[in-house]
């Protein structure tokens, strides 16, 4: 195989996903093991929540800064158990030297957060995911955010009010976050994919006033926010909504069964359900008929309308509708939503 041209070595070693067969690669040629190196760090795969294997994935970059320019891609989820410690020595030395880094996503507390010398990094990122799970200032990456002039997407939850740069992201077009993240992101930007996240923090707010404030400029395709919330009222806005082709609703249900205004060039409608109703269906099948046969009635655009059915095996199940007509088979929330969240493995 070494005597292949790279261009065909490469595609083969993006289809292996065995971690054991790359690193034998590692060790059978040099050209196999700068390619099998490629396909271990470019965007590095099961590094779960437990410490080690992003112990062991950071003490190697540490220790062969060439692999750090590899990487790509690296999510951070919640890290728990005793070696977090070592983790968290390790993160702020080893991540300046992602150089070329183009997803990341982490999550943490603000005493771990404000351990990353964000003055340090260099990388200009595409996608960003930035949770904080706890309260505190977070002024600090708000001012880093002016440095990604290439961001497109980003999930941000900010449990205090912060300002933001109003130059910083000029080319963010996706936007995920609670009401502090919106309310500082969404003037001046272009968003053409609106999640919002529900933040109890905020339950008195409404985002209805900035909304209908820039709503002549809301160039939203993409719009997703908890409807039993109320803090977008979004019959003020469906008038203003020219450019949506994709909404969400996200409640328990019963909000579904009243009328939907629907946007003029509306494709897909998504009726998911807020986390932690379980198994439940979404409405009874008789009046989910009635209601999507409506929806398909009075659009002359409307293609398909994904129902929240049921949770199998951990994931939520949808109903799929195309057309007015019901399919067979569930389909499963990764494939609903995928281009409707940012980072979806990282939920």
């Amino acid at each position: 195989m070494q005597n292949l041209p790279v261009d065909l070595i490469r595609p083969i070693f993006q289809q292996v996903q065995d971690r054991k067969t790359l690193l034998s690669l590692c060790l059978s040629s040099k050209i196999l093991q700068i390619e099998a190196q490629r396909a271990l760090y470019l965007s590095p795969s099961g590094l779960r929540p437990s410490p080690i294997q992003h112990i062991l994935f950071l003490t190697s970059l540490l220790h062969n800064p060439h692999l750090a320019l590899i990487v790509k891609v690296y999510h951070i989820m919640l890290i728990s158990g005793k070696e977090k410690d070592t983790f968290w020595q390790l993160l702020p030395t080893v991540l300046p030297t992602m150089s070329n880094l183009k997803v990341f996503s982490i999550s943490a507390s603000r005493e771990h957060l404000s351990q990353l010398p964000l003055d340090k990094l260099v990388f200009q990122l595409d996608v960003l995911s930035w949770i904080q799970i706890d309260g505190g200032d977070s002024q600090h990456f708000a001012h880093w955010l002016d440095s990604q002039k290439a961001l497109k997407e980003l999930k941000w939850i900010c449990r205090n009010a912060v300002a933001v740069s109003p130059i910083a992201c000029p080319h963010l077009i996706s936007l995920e976050g609670n009401h502090s993240v919106i309310a500082a992101l969404l003037p001046t930007r272009r968003i053409k994919r609106l999640h919002w996240l529900s933040d109890s923090t905020f339950k008195g707010c409404h985002l209805a006033p900035l909304l209908t404030e820039f709503r002549s400029d809301l160039h939203f395709e993409s719009l997703s926010f908890e409807r039993h919330s109320e803090a977008i009222d979004y019959r003020l806005l469906v008038d203003h909504l020219p450019s949506l082709t994709s909404l969400e609703f996200i409640g328990d249900g019963k909000e579904f069964i009243d009328d939907i205004p629907i946007p003029p060039n509306l494709k897909v409608l998504i009726l998911s359900i807020t986390k932690g109703y379980g198994s439940r269906r979404v409405f009874p099948m008789t009046e989910r008929v009635c209601l999507i046969g409506r929806l398909f009635s009075e659009s002359l655009t409307l293609v398909r309308v994904d129902v929240a059915a049921k949770m199998i095996g951990g994931e939520l199940f949808y109903e799929r509708w195309e057309n007015g007509i019901r399919s067979d088979a569930l389909v499963p929330s990764m494939v609903v939503l995928q281009g409707y969240r940012i980072l979806m493995d990282t939920y």
